[in-house]
Formats: structure tokens, C-alpha cells, sequence
């Protein structure tokens, strides 16, 4: 049997399964339960470990072909592990924020194991980590943007630490605040693992300069990405369009612009907006459309953050502020 569920219909099982809350502190809950009959035998576990992180475990077996539909939408950093009960192939998913792509996930059949992931606020990790300027570390900018498509980095091989921890938050032998306390240490030592392959990347990425073929390819796919940038292709397709690996075009666009291909996309995708809009030609609904937002609030939003103005003030003339 194949169920196809969105994210709604998700949701709404959840909310109506039996649970157990319990207050660690003040303002702050732990709920468990048995996961919906419909997704299989297991149980929950969820966390809210303070104003801006939480912690959710999920133990089951899926019988049947599971798809999920999810639209586009915000999306917080997220850390996602999955350790089947055989132990082979577990992975992490590393989520940044911003805006995530309409995406359809298949979970397959007899799948058994244990679901981990852990939310962080991108504001919270910006209060955390920020310097005395209000800068945040490059590894951290990677990872969190407001009105830019968001980058992930996906099915990473689990390290045996990583499954020690993972070990450690379901044993965890307090209560209380000690026990939100300790929780918090633990996501945090997650974080702070998910992120340091990240930076040994980037400083090889800094070390290693490109070759002329490498750098040819990088120019070309700023070229599709430009042609097509109102329904543009996934880095992984754009790399195969001109045959790099997609890692290596992500570094080659650091490199050569300074930036990820989506984040000049979103740089390219606003110019052309303020271009339209100070022509005055066509409607602000239509404009966002034409350069690919199919979200209007999303548009205005990534407008205002980038010019300072609105879109209606900048077609009005209003001076844009840089």
C-alpha cells in the first residue's frame, strides 16, 4: 500500500494521538505519545529546550510506501538523523534557513528506525553567535538567510560520535531542568559537528584555486542560471548541465562571484525586478512572477531586504537605499 500525505495531513494525525505532556520548567514542555496508526508502530518524543530550539525522536516501523508533499515554505536550520535498526547506511541531513523548494519525499516500505531532528531559530543563533559587530562566522552565513532559497547538505554519512550522542539524549537519566539543561548541551554538540565539516570545507575551497576549465564551466552555469531564472534548475542538475560535480560548482561559484549559485540567482532575480518595476510596464504580481517568486510576500520581503524600499515605493521612484 502507498500513502500519499502533506504536511498538513501530517500534522493533523499527529494532533490527534493520545500524549503525554510534562512541564521541564517554566514555559517549557515535553511531549510523548504513540505515532499515528497510519504511520506505522512507534512512539514520539518532542522538546521544546528553550525560546528557539527543539528536539524531536521518533522509534518506528513503516509498512507501507509513504510520500510526503511538501509546498514551498519558510524553513528554520534543521538537523536531521536517521540511524536504521540495522545500523547500515545512517546519514544526517544539514537544513539551512530561508525559503524551502515545493518537494515530494518517499519513504519506503518496512522501514525501520530511529528519526531524530533538532530546530534552531535562525535568530537565536544569531543572538548566540554574532561578533561585537553584529557579524555572524562564514561557517553560520552558509546557513542562515531570511528571503533566499536555502541551502542543504544531504545524506552525509553518521559519524560514531554523533550516534553516541544520539545514544545519550534517549538515555538521559535527569528530569526537569537538569534534564533540559543536559538536552541542550547535546544538540548543541550536534550542531556543533554538523558544522565543522563545513568549515574544513571551506578552507580547502580557500586553499585551492580553480583551473581555466573549471572556471569556464562556473561562467557558464551563471549563464543558465540567468536564461532560466525564472524557473531555474537544482544546483545538482545545474552542475550536470555543465559537468561538474555540484560541490565543486558550489565552490567554484564562491570563488569566482563570491557567493552560492542561488544566492546570485536571488542578487540577479531582484535587479531585474527593480529594472521592470521602474519601467512600469506590467503589474508588481507580475513582475515576481516573471522573475520567479511564485510567492508575492516572499518577493516583497527578499525586495525590501536587498534595496531597502518596497516594490511599490520603487516603482513609485522612491530612491533605493544601498
Amino acid at each position: 500500500m502507498t500513502m500519499t500525505l502533506s504536511q498538513a495531513d501530517i500534522w493533523e494525525l499527529y494532533e490527534t494521538t493520545d500524549f503525554v505532556e510534562t512541564e521541564l520548567a517554566a514555559d517549557f514542555y515535553e511531549v510523548k505519545g504513540k505515532a499515528p496508526q497510519l504511520l506505522g508502530d512507534g512512539h514520539f518524543w518532542e522538546i521544546d529546550l528553550c525560546e528557539g530550539i527543539w528536539l524531536g525522536i521518533s522509534t518506528w516501523t513503516n509498512p507501507n510506501v509513504c510520500t510526503i508533499a511538501c509546498e514551498e515554505r519558510q524553513h528554520e536550520v534543521e538537523i536531521t538523523l536517521w540511524i536504521p535498526t540495522r545500523r547500515q547506511n545512517s546519514h544526517y541531513t544539514f537544513f539551512g534557513s530561508g525559503i524551502a523548494p515545493k518537494e515530494v519525499w518517499k519513504s519506503p516500505a518496512d522501514r525501520e528506525g530511529i528519526f531524530l531532528s533538532i530546530g534552531f531559530e535562525p535568530d537565536l543563533l544569531k543572538r548566540m553567535y554574532s561578533n561585537s559587530s553584529g557579524e555572524l562566522p562564514p561557517e553560520l552565513q552558509m546557513l542562515i538567510t531570511s528571503n533566499d532559497w536555502q541551502q542543504c547538505w544531504r545524506d552525509r554519512p553518521l559519524a560514531p560520535v554523533m550516534h553516541a550522542i544520539v545514544r545519550q539524549i534517549q538515555a538521559c537519566p535527569y528530569q526537569g531542568l537538569t534534564k533540559q539543561i543536559y538536552l541542550q548541551g547535546k544538540v548543541l554538540e550536534l550542531l556543533a559537528l554538523g558544522i565543522e565539516p563545513l568549515r574544513l570545507e571551506r578552507a580547502v575551497v580557500r586553499d585551492r584555486p580553480l583551473n581555466r576549465n573549471t572556471v569556464e564551466r562556473v561562467y557558464q552555469a551563471r549563464d543558465i542560471l540567468q536564461q532560466n531564472c525564472a524557473n531555474p534548475p537544482s544546483v545538482v542538475d545545474l552542475a550536470q548541465q555543465v559537468g561538474l560535480e555540484h560541490m565543486k560548482l558550489k565552490r567554484g561559484f564562491r570563488a569566482c562571484f563570491g557567493t552560492t549559485p542561488f544566492a546570485y540567482l536571488r542578487t540577479y532575480r531582484l535587479e531585474q525586478a527593480r529594472l521592470l518595476l521602474q519601467e512600469g510596464k506590467l503589474s508588481i504580481a507580475a513582475i515576481a512572477n516573471e522573475v520567479g517568486y511564485s510567492h508575492l510576500g516572499h518577493f516583497a520581503r527578499a525586495f525590501q531586504d536587498k534595496f531597502g524600499i518596497t516594490p511599490t515605493e520603487c516603482r513609485l521612484g522612491k530612491q533605493i537605499i544601498l
